[in-house]
Parts: C-alpha cells; structure tokens; sequence
C-alpha cells in the first residue's frame, strides 16, 4: 500500500512520522524527569504542611501543659500549708487564664483535711472529693475566668483516674464530655500533687478545646491543596483533631477499616515521620505526611496528618503532562502543515510541472499533439530548477532538430519530384539533424 501512495504523501508521512516519533521521547523523558521532580517537591511540601500543623498543635498543647507544670508546685505548697478554699480557687484562675486553649482547668482534691470540711458547696461532688472546677469564656483574651459547679463527669476523666493512680503525669485519650449541659470534645491534662511523704493528695489539670483547635488548624486559608485536612491522632489511635469534629474522640481504627489506617496508628505508635498513602474514610487515595510530637516532658506522643487526595497533591505534575502533551500535539500539526505546503508547493508541483512537460512533449514526438508544450519558468536553482533548465534546453534542441529533419524531408520529397519528372540536376538542398537522414 505504502508503494502504491504519491511521492508526496509517502514525503510526507515519513518526515511527519519521523518527528513525532522524535517528540515523543524527548516529550517521555521530559515528562518523566520533571514529573519525578515535581512529584518530590508536592511532597516536600505536603511535609512542610504537616511540620507547620504539627508545631501548631504542639504550641497548643505544650502552652497548656506548661501552664499547669510551672504551678504544680506552688499548688503543692498551697496544699500542704492548708491553703483556703478561696485562695485556692483565685490561684486556678490565674493558671488557667494562662493555658491557651483550655477550656476548663480544674483542681480535684483528695486530701481529708479539705474533704472533710468542704465550705463551698460548689465544690462537692458526690464521692466526696472536692474539685474546684473553672471555665474560660475568653479563650483568645486576659481574663474571662469564672467558676462553675463541680461536675461529676470529671471523676470519669482516665488521664484524672491515671494520675492519682500512679502519682505520674497522665495525658488521657480525647473524650467527648458532657459537662453544663453539653457535650465538649476534650483532652484532658493532669499532674498529680503530692504530700511532703509523696503520697497524692490533689491534682492539677486542665481540659483542651479540641474542636477549637480542630477548626483553627483546618481553617480553610491553611489549605494549600484541595481537599486537605488535617487530623491529630495518639498512639491509641484515638482522634483528637479533625476537621468533622464528631469522630473526635473515635479510635481512627474503628472509623477507617482501611489497612492504611493501621499502618498509621503503628506509625505513631513507633514515633515515625514520612509520607503515606492513606485511603480516607469515604475510600479516596491520600497522600498523608504524617510527624509526630511529643507533650508533657516525653510521657504521650501524638501524630500530626496533614493528608490531601493524590489528585489534588499531583494536579501540577498531571497538568504539566497535559501541557506537554498538548505542546508536542500543536508542534506536530504545525511541522506537519509546513511540511505538506512545502513538500506541495516547493517539490511535488514542481516535479509534475515536469513530468508535465515530458508528456506533454512525448505527445508532440507521437503526433498526439500537433504543439509543443510551453517551456517551464523555473522557480529557483536547485536540483528541480536545473532539471527544469536542462528539460527546456534539450526539448528546444529536439523540436529545433525535428523542424530541421521535417524541411529535409520536404526538400527531398520536392527534390524527388522534380526527378520524377526528369529533371536530373535536381539536389536536396536541406541538411537534416539526424545522422540517419543525413
């Protein structure tokens, strides 16, 4: 088939072949090096996301726990002095009016020497422990500190329970609390105060608004891809931020069944940082840069996500291949075109204006045609324009050749007659061009 096309088109057709097969390897290799490069850098930057969140949250969480971890011990020798009732209360203010984003901050009491007088009725809870319990209503400014009634919720806190069990510093799993009448998403904070023979006779602590925190660190100017979303899990796995705040407070395995989500909680577990693929909740591909902290002097560990679609993280690599495809596309159609106009128009126009001319004269040498073809104007000096030239100088000699060979003839015909009819001394005045003739 490919035989049987014009010249043209086979021309043709091999140069454009040609160069598209050429555009497309350096269009692959391009593609390849600078989709690996950026592909690298969308994940630098995903990592730089999650470094920004991560020393968010823990200048949120660290800010509370120094709050009550540099009071710790003046409430110790509050306590073991027999401070009042009152001024115990004025000094939780103070601590807690300093701790950021607490929500609450409270002082719960053991010691019988308090639990056995308790003066202010607001401060009893039905096991009889006394806990001088506050709230915040000025998270962002000084002040804004009142007291509310003690609420036995508190008394359900594991990180409150853990600290008078153990006597250490206890960070417990974020909870949703129901606390005056309406539930709170909570992480709860508590030192242990102790007595001058070590025994635990108070403890101090605080409770985080982790649907503040939640919202400020998935605001939507922090978002740098589309669809991204940040969520703060513990090695429990248990969901302290994200962006839809009711699964706050959900272990993450039991809302993600995925295998990914697994394989992050052991991340955090192993205190690792990096980039994973995590499959969301609703099934999307993610890429998740994953670093963890560490609050409290070392004692709880809690792993920052900062976890976008893969579509959104590669959107400029896949855009960019668009735009190289489309690139090579567009060169190709415009190399194409030039090469069909001059292929057309600079050689196969010209070749058939010469085979033309051929024909048109090989007519003439067969009496097909009683004139000879018009000679060509060559359009430039090359190849063609010099074939042209040498066609037009030899077809001007052979028809100068022929006329001269058809005068003999006729000269000899008439000579020949003259003959016929006696006239001896008759000569063929005509030399013909041809060697034949002559």
């Amino acid at each position: 088939m490919f035989s049987k096309l014009k010249l043209g088109t086979k021309t043709i057709a091999s140069i454009v072949s040609i160069v598209v097969f050429c555009l497309a390897i350096m269009s692959w290799v391009i593609i390849s090096i600078t989709s690996n490069i950026q592909t690298h850098e969308a994940k630098k930057l995903l990592e730089s996301i999650s470094d920004s969140d991560s020393n968010l949250a823990d200048s949120f969480l660290s800010q509370m726990y120094i709050a009550i971890e540099s009071n710790a011990e003046h409430f110790e020798k509050l306590l073991q002095s027999r401070a009042s009732e009152r001024e115990l209360e004025n000094e939780l203010m103070g601590t807690i009016d300093s701790a950021g984003e607490a929500l609450y901050g409270y002082l719960y009491i053991l010691d019988p020497y308090y639990t056995d007088n308790i003066q202010n009725p607001k401060f009893k809870l039905n096991n009889s422990k006394l806990l001088i319990l506050q709230t915040d209503d000025d998270l962002l400014g000084v002040g804004g500190m009142r007291t509310i009634q003690a609420d036995n919720n508190i008394n359900n806190l594991e990180g409150l329970n853990t600290a008078i069990r153990t006597g250490k510093v206890a960070i417990g799993n974020p909870v949703i609390l129901n606390i005056e009448n309406s539930t709170k998403a909570v992480l709860s904070m508590n030192i242990p105060l102790k007595d001058k023979n070590g025994q635990v006779i108070a403890v101090l602590g605080l409770l985080a608004d982790l649907r503040s925190i939640s919202a400020e660190m998935n605001s939507p100017d922090r978002r740098i891809f589309e669809g991204t979303q940040i969520f703060v899990i513990n090695s429990n796995g248990v969901v302290a931020v994200d962006i839809d705040a009711k699964y706050i407070g959900s272990n993450l395995q039991s809302i993600n069944k995925d295998a990914s989500a697994i394989q992050m909680i052991q991340a955090v577990k192993n205190r690792d940082s990096g980039i994973f693929e995590y499959y969301s909740v609703s099934g999307v591909k993610n890429l998740a840069a994953l670093k963890t902290i560490s609050i409290a002097r070392g004692s709880t560990t809690f792993g920052v996500v900062a976890a976008a679609p893969e579509s959104s993280v590669l959107a400029p690599v896949r855009e960019l291949i668009f735009d190289i495809i489309i690139g090579v596309i567009i060169t190709s159609i415009i190399i194409a075109l030039f090469v069909f106009y001059y292929i057309n128009v600079g050689v196969v126009r010209r070749i058939q204006s010469i085979s033309n001319l051929l024909f048109g004269f090989f007519k003439f040498l067969n009496h097909e045609s009683k004139t000879p073809p018009a000679y060509l104007q060559p359009k430039a000096e090359d190849e063609i324009g010099i074939m042209a030239i040498e066609l037009n100088r030899n077809i001007k000699k052979i028809q100068d050749g022929i006329n001269q060979d058809n005068q003999a003839v006729k000269s000899a015909i008439q000579t020949a007659s003259l003959v016929e009819g006696g006239n001896l001394h008759s000569r063929i005045e005509e030399n013909p061009n041809n060697p034949a003739l002559k």
